[in-house]
């Protein structure tokens, strides 16, 4: 980026981080928790909502619909940093989901929220600051050897057919 002039890579780099603080501030907000507590026991909030289901198979949509949208709440912003951060790729999505995991499963959901609040914000601040450090980070890690290896006794893979 030259001074005062932004190309369209810069323009998406800031988008990028400004999408990470966003999610790392809603991680933080009284909302994002109401809807954890209603997340994190399911059991209550069946207990919660007996009427309703008690209404038949309308009632019973109702409260799927009611808690789908608690779900919805408590996870939204993480899903957006997934759809950010690549979609396809196994590892951002495994830990994604290791923290959606941890924030429902663990008695200390609000604490894993906080910790993922903070890597979100630090990662927004560093996108601001670094706009290509998303691009960077793959040939750093390639280039300092950090990047999975193939273990030396895993067979040799074929890419090329042999000629019949």
């Amino acid at each position: 980026m030259r001074l005062g002039v932004l190309t369209g890579s810069d323009v998406r780099a800031w988008e990028g981080a400004v999408l990470l603080v966003a999610a790392g501030l809603w991680q933080l907000t009284p909302v994002k928790h109401a809807c954890l507590r209603q997340c994190q026991s399911p059991l209550a909030f069946l207990a919660a909502n007996t009427a309703r289901l008690g209404r038949g198979r309308l009632g019973t949509v109702h409260a799927g619909i009611r808690h789908g949208g608690f779900c919805l709440g408590c996870c939204w912003s993480l899903m957006l940093v997934l759809v950010l951060l690549g979609m396809m790729n196994l590892a951002w999505m495994a830990l994604v989901a290791t923290v959606v995991s941890a924030e429902r499963l663990l008695r200390s959901g609000r604490i894993v929220a906080a910790v993922a609040a903070a890597a979100l914000i630090a990662s927004g601040a560093a996108l601001f600051a670094i706009p290509h450090i998303l691009t960077a980070l793959p040939g750093f890690i390639r280039r300092h050897g950090c990047a999975a290896r193939k273990p030396e006794w895993a067979p040799q893979a074929r890419w090329r057919r042999t000629k019949q």
